[in-house]
């Protein structure tokens, strides 16, 4: 059995069908609900990462050298990695997530300060954790992060120069589209 055998194969494309389908019907609850399938879900840094760990971890140094391999063995671990493990984010959410959002309100109702203190030192973790792989992944990717940024603090000027407060909901969805558009067209020029 070849590389080529699993890919095309049709099963293969039956699952890919289901997929699609789910994660379709999962953005459509959360455009309505939370816009959280924009950042997570199928989100290309998150399933490039997640490539990337599998190329690793497998002895290739990249994600090109991998898919030039044409590995069957190799394309079911990214399937993998890339699809069932992104679910342990909505699964954690389906069964914790309220019991998280409980906790870090009584943290900021008996503790004041310290519970947006918290809430900030979890979000400087991911940023710390995130943005040094952006700088060294290379001038798009830098380029890309600098453009969400910014579109972020015009975004944030805006809502207060202009008191739209309705739009500090859509301050992520509208740089994570903006900067996809802008990494696609990065990538052309560059």
């Amino acid at each position: 059995m070849s590389y080529f055998d699993v890919a095309n194969s049709p099963l293969l494309y039956v699952l890919v069908a289901g997929g699609i389908l789910y994660i379709i019907g999962l953005s459509a609850v959360f455009l309505i609900k939370a816009w959280y399938r924009l950042s997570v879900v199928g989100s290309v840094s998150y399933e490039l990462m997640a490539a990337d760990m599998v190329a690793d971890g497998m002895g290739y140094g990249s994600v090109g050298e991998m898919a030039a391999q044409a590995d069957y063995s190799v394309f079911g671990a990214v399937m993998f990695v890339m699809s069932i493990c992104i679910l342990a984010g909505i699964l954690v959410n389906l069964f914790a997530v309220e019991k998280i959002q409980k906790g870090m309100k009584n943290l900021k109702t008996k503790r004041g300060d310290w519970g947006s203190i918290v809430n900030a030192c979890f979000f400087l973790g991911i940023v710390a954790a995130f943005v040094p792989l952006m700088f060294v992944s290379g001038t798009v990717y830098a380029l890309t992060f600098l453009i969400s940024a910014g579109v972020a603090a015009l975004c944030a000027w805006c809502i207060n120069r202009f008191h739209l407060s309705w739009m500090r909901s859509f301050v992520m969805s509208i740089s994570l589209i903006v900067s996809m558009a802008a990494s696609v067209l990065l990538e052309q020029i560059l």
